[in-house]
């Protein structure tokens, strides 16, 4: 369907940031609408370094120009950076044409190596995103030290030698690695960094062996994520979480065949769970609901879609949320045999209750 470009205009300006970075490759007019001042009045950069690179190096009377603008007051103030091109850049031309106020960088279809050794010069470098659509593996990453960042998101990506990198991070507090193979060397070097506190491998390459290792070594994490349908994380990774872990607040293990009990187990140590993910396991049922109502009295939300378990009944359900009043958000998506719909007149005071108002089937839900 054809949007006039004012429309377009309109749908960008609804968008974050970084969807509208996708945007600009729908199409020539898309990409120019998304270059409206308007849309980048809080002065993020949002282009790519090697365009403005090849410009100055097309058009030298330019970079003098270019260069002061980069410098003027509205720059000085920028703090986030996308790049999203394969492009090697060196020290000098990223320093120059960047203010020392960067906190986030995301890049996209960039090589990592000579960039990295970039990265360490902004003093205040928070957050670093790799985002690749495609799966791409480096054999050499420096050893960079960044003190000041406290977040990294790898996403479709494979550094033989990750591990070397997340060692330069001593203050790395959440660490993000969505379908990365997970290593025993990887897991040794996030073992050791003692300031983290959150954990994402959701959709990740777990052995449960050396998913272990790495809840016992990371006993003070109050995030993890471990939802994955190519790997489901089986009994041991949720006993080792009850043993070892009891400062959790927030909880994702999806499509988990680990049993009943060990879920429980969790619960029942971590009584600070605020979100709770029990998304496609199939073993969870009213047992495990009463553990939630019995322990997990600050949950505001809790998602329990595609648990198909015999034993797990409306009844459990209902009880559940009306011990729970704490709740703000519940999912139940793919539960045709609860009949959750008639039953949502009872529980009003629920902002958010997600559930099938027909028999849907899952492979549409998601």
């Amino acid at each position: 369907m054809y949007l006039p470009s004012n429309l377009v205009l309109v749908v960008l300006r609804l968008l974050d940031e970084q969807t509208r970075a996708r945007c600009r490759v729908v199409d020539i007019r898309w990409g120019e609408v998304a270059k409206h001042p308007s849309l980048w009045k809080n002065f993020e950069l949002f282009t790519s370094l090697l365009f403005l690179r090849q410009t100055m190096q097309s058009f030298p009377l330019l970079e003098d120009r270019m260069r002061q603008y980069m410098k003027s007051k509205p720059f000085s103030r920028l703090i986030r950076v996308f790049l999203d091109q394969s492009y090697k850049f060196d020290r000098l031309s990223l320093v120059q044409l960047l203010p020392p106020t960067v906190e986030t960088f995301t890049l996209y279809e960039v090589p990592s190596s000579e960039l990295l050794q970039c990265l360490s010069t902004f003093p205040k470098l928070k957050s670093l995103e790799f985002d690749f659509p495609f799966r791409h593996t480096y054999d050499v990453v420096p050893l960079v030290r960044i003190a000041s960042l406290t977040r990294l998101t790898v996403y479709n990506f494979a550094w033989l030698n990750l591990h070397i990198f997340i060692q330069g991070l001593p203050n790395l507090q959440e660490l993000q690695l969505r379908n990365v193979q997970l290593s025993e060397e990887l897991v040794s070097a996030t073992v050791g960094s003692s300031s983290l506190t959150s954990v994402d491998l959701q959709h990740s390459m777990l052995e449960d062996q050396t998913l272990c290792q790495l809840i016992e070594g990371c006993p003070r994490l109050t995030s993890l994520n471990l939802m994955s349908r190519a790997r489901p994380v089986g009994t041991k990774p949720i006993m080792a979480i009850a043993l070892h872990m009891s400062n959790l607040s927030r909880l994702n293990i999806g499509f988990s065949s680990a049993d009943a009990d060990s879920v429980v187990g969790v619960i029942a140590t971590n009584p600070n769970l605020t979100e709770i993910s029990l998304c496609g396991c199939k073993h969870v049922n009213d047992t495990v609901l009463d553990a939630i109502a019995l322990y997990s009295k600050r949950i505001v939300a809790l998602d329990i879609s595609r648990c198909t378990s015999k034993e797990l009944t409306r009844g459990g359900v209902i009880r559940l949320l009306n011990s729970l009043r704490s709740l703000q958000r519940f999912t139940a998506l793919s539960l045709p045999h609860l009949r959750l719909a008639h039953v949502r007149s009872q529980f009003a005071f629920l902002p958010y209750f997600i559930y099938d108002k027909q028999d849907i089937d899952s492979a549409n839900l998601y």
